[in-house]
């Protein structure tokens, strides 16, 4: 019985003592091959290991992974050479995306024809930098944005952006019954800069300040829509101008491949914003959003949202809105509104056809919504949850950065809605 003890233990002493050897491996080299535009010596600046360090596995795949998660590479690939009992060389595989993409979209439904034009590039002279600008035209009225990403500009951040255009939104009213209301034009013209600071191992901060002018009107619309605003006292709000500064955290990480994506992250923002000039409140809004992604096995992909929005204004122009292209599929566009929403998504992705130029991904879906006043009161009250479901199909082009289009057949559940096909870009969330 001693002696087997005693076997064992010398087992696991020399077990240990080549974990620890191998542990005590110093990097020699590493190598970054296979690109044609972006800068290697750029890359190896913003991931973790660094030649002289101790070797560490779980360094190098978060190595992969950070790159990989910078989207401009079609694939990473790591390999570790041992060079003779002391040090590894690392060399890393990649190879460059398509990343000047034209912005080109057209819509059509419920009234509403939507245009946008526009450049996007996302890996300018192959140093990581995103510049894009579009022009957009809703339902006759332009807006546009300009806008520049650095995810290294400045030491500790994910990012830093700064971006300034102007938005129009189309919020169509409706009441419980979903006969419509009245609608109206929410126009913004902002200024804002962003910087997601690191904080730790899958934790950041997010830092934002926003310079904002704002109004609304109802000139676009029929006179139909304008006599139901009158009918209902939905007045136009005059022009506002606001200072918001937005801050919180974020926790977890995402991980990206070309069709799918896994882990978790959770997003908690506060928003405050004071009305400097105008009729305008000052208010607080508070963003939550949480989302999980699971790999099963080589095709399918689980994918699972959570959302909840907040405002303390109490304008209709300020209310969160859900339903239609973006939030609870299967119902007319900004169906529900109230103070306080809750939107809950979920799709079933299968790579059902996987090549290196096109990807076809057949979805299932199940959407969720409640619309209140008060977060609490969503909370702890589940009276009025609108569901809607539907199948769909993604084609994805890997060679292209962002180049996702989306199909969704969607149907209501337990409301009335607005049954119908969702065309878009990019996946749903």
């Amino acid at each position: 019985m001693f002696r087997f003890l005693a076997v064992i233990l010398l087992i696991n002493a020399f077990i240990t003592n080549k974990a620890v050897g191998e542990s005590k491996r110093t990097i020699r080299r590493i190598e970054i091959i296979g690109l044609t535009k972006t800068s290697p010596d750029l890359l190896k600046e913003n991931i973790p290991i660094k030649v002289g360090q101790i070797f560490d596995l779980d360094q190098v795949q978060e190595s992969e992974r950070r790159m990989r998660n910078f989207r401009v590479f079609q694939s990473v690939e790591s390999r570790v050479v041992p060079i003779g009992e002391n040090e590894i060389d690392i060399q890393f595989t990649l190879q460059d995306r398509w990343t000047l993409i034209p912005i080109l979209k057209a819509s059509s439904g419920g009234g509403v024809q939507h245009y946008t034009f526009g450049l996007l590039e996302t890996n300018l002279f192959g140093k990581l930098h995103e510049v894009g600008a579009h022009y957009e035209l809703l339902q006759g009225a332009p807006s546009f944005a300009v806008w520049y990403r650095n995810p290294t500009l400045i030491k500790n951040s994910r990012f830093f952006q700064v971006d300034l255009g102007s938005n129009n939104t189309i919020r169509f009213l409706y009441d419980r019954d979903a006969e419509k209301e009245g609608a109206f034009l929410h126009r913004k013209i902002r200024l804002r800069f962003f910087r997601n600071e690191d904080a730790g191992p899958g934790l950041r901060f997010r830092h934002a300040l926003i310079l904002e002018r704002e109004w609304t009107h109802d000139r676009i619309f029929s006179d139909e829509d304008r006599h139901l605003n009158r009918k209902n006292n939905f007045q136009s709000i005059p022009e506002s101008f606001y200072i918001k500064a937005q801050y919180g955290p974020i926790w977890g990480e995402l991980d990206f491949f070309i069709d799918r994506q896994s882990g978790w992250e959770t997003r908690l923002f506060g928003t405050a914003a004071f009305a400097v000039t105008g009729p305008q409140e000052n208010k607080f809004d508070l963003f939550f959003d949480s989302r999980y992604f699971k790999l099963i096995g080589d095709r399918m992909n689980l994918a699972l949202r959570a959302q909840l929005n907040s405002t303390s204004a109490i304008g209709y122009q300020h209310f969160h809105f859900a339903g239609g292209l973006s939030e609870v599929r299967g119902y007319f566009q900004n169906q529900f509104r109230g103070r306080s929403n809750i939107i809950l998504n979920n799709e079933i992705r299968y790579s059902l056809i996987k090549g290196k130029s096109i990807i076809i991904q057949p979805v299932a879906f199940l959407d969720a919504s409640e619309t209140g006043g008060s977060p609490l009161k969503l909370v702890t009250s589940i009276d009025e949850i609108h569901l809607g479901t539907g199948i769909g199909a993604r084609v994805i082009f890997p060679w292209v950065q962002r180049a996702v289009v989306r199909f969704d057949y969607a149907l209501p559940i337990n409301s009335t809605g607005g049954a119908g096909v969702v065309f878009g870009l990019q996946q749903f969330f």
